[in-house]
C-alpha cells in the first residue's frame, strides 16, 4: 500500500479489490492487512464498495457465485 500512497495523487483515490483466503484449514486474513496497511502508508480509509461479482473462483462448484470486498482508500488533499 506504501507504493499506491505514495503515487495516487493528493484527494485521488486507491480501490482494493481482496478476499481473505483458506488454505487447509488457516484463514489468511488479507481485508484486515489490507485495511491496517492502507492506513499506516496514510491513507484515509472510506469503507467497502459493493461487491465484485467474480464470474469464477477458483475452488467453487461450476454454476456457482462468489463476490469479493472493495475497499475504498483516500489520500488526504
Amino acid at each position: 500500500m506504501r507504493l499506491q500512497a505514495a503515487v495516487v495523487k493528493s484527494g485521488g483515490f486507491v480501490i482494493v479489490n481482496i478476499a481473505d483466503v483458506k488454505i487447509d484449514n488457516k484463514v489468511i486474513l488479507l481485508e484486515r492487512w489490507t485495511v491496517e496497511r492502507g492506513k499506516a502508508a496514510g491513507l484515509i480509509y472510506k469503507g467497502l464498495e459493493h461487491p465484485y461479482e467474480l464470474n469464477y473462483r477458483f475452488g467453487l462448484r461450476q454454476g456457482s457465485a462468489a463476490n469479493e470486498p472493495v475497499f475504498v482508500f483516500e489520500k488526504p488533499s
